[in-house]
């Protein structure tokens, strides 16, 4: 009789639950292509290209190098106790703005070198996002060459970057942001700490696409001093009720 269940190392895998346990680049990348909806990540990883989950499809454990973009979300993505490296310039969380609903974008317990960029672009229209946990070790956003801009200045964008681009108004991105941090003293980010932001013109006025975040808790962020003469907003640790329109980046805190 075939047991409905396999230990592997400490973990119990159901055999019909959809689950992958995998050890290496080829695994992974195996395990991306099935039909399981749950990837658990045993050590560490490296060697593969970006990796893009599809639809409903959760991530855990592990520690993920990439020699380029890291991981890609769609829909109803989950990246549960995960660390992601990639280059410090490069972009080591993303998502799919080819999809018109990402429905609720879950990191919880992440850690990564690289940025965690999260846009309402393209054709998406609407999602939720949920951060429960996030270290940015380092990470440098100072090439990017889209900005934002309002009250006569443009800012970097953040380690962290959760931005609707959307002209369309109606377009709302809704989002609980809990104990994010970027940075250390000695390792300060290149360009702003947490960045969360609205379409708004040159003036700074919202005209276009929100975000609404019910709350934002940040924990010490090490930014660079340009980012910080560079600010539309400033917030140390915050908790914000749905605001129509939001632009944060964090001032420097020592670890």
């Amino acid at each position: 009789m075939v047991p409905l269940a396999a230990t592997v190392g400490d973990m119990e895998v159901g055999r019909i639950s959809g689950t992958r346990v995998v050890r290496s680049a080829g695994e992974l990348l195996d395990a991306v292509q099935s039909d399981a909806m749950e990837i658990v990540v045993q050590g560490t990883i490296a060697g593969m290209p970006m990796i893009t989950l599809r639809h409903g499809i959760t991530l855990r454990n592990g520690t993920l190098t990439f020699g380029a973009r890291g991981v890609r979300l769609t829909r109803d993505n989950t990246l549960d106790g995960v660390t992601v490296e990639t280059a410090e310039d490069e972009v080591a969380i993303l998502n799919d703005t080819g999809v018109d609903d990402l429905g609720t974008l879950t990191l919880r317990n992440v850690r990564t070198i690289g940025q965690v960029l999260i846009l309402a672009d393209d054709r998406v229209g609407a999602g939720h996002v949920l951060v429960d946990g996030l270290t940015v070790d380092r990470a440098n956003v100072r090439g990017r060459a889209e900005r934002p801009h309002g009250f006569g200045v443009e800012a970097l964008q953040g380690a962290f970057t959760l931005w609707n681009r959307q002209a369309d108004a109606n377009t709302v991105i809704t989002a609980e942001l809990l104990d994010i941090r970027a940075g250390t003293a000695e390792h300060p980010v290149q360009g702003s700490g947490v960045f969360v932001g609205g379409h708004g013109d040159w003036a700074g006025k919202a005209d276009g696409g929100t975000v609404r975040v019910s709350t934002l808790r940040t924990g010490k962020s090490t930014p660079t001093a340009a980012s910080r003469r560079a600010r539309p907003i400033s917030s140390v640790a915050a908790s914000l009720s749905s605001p129509a329109r939001l632009w944060t980046t964090l001032p420097t805190a020592n670890p």
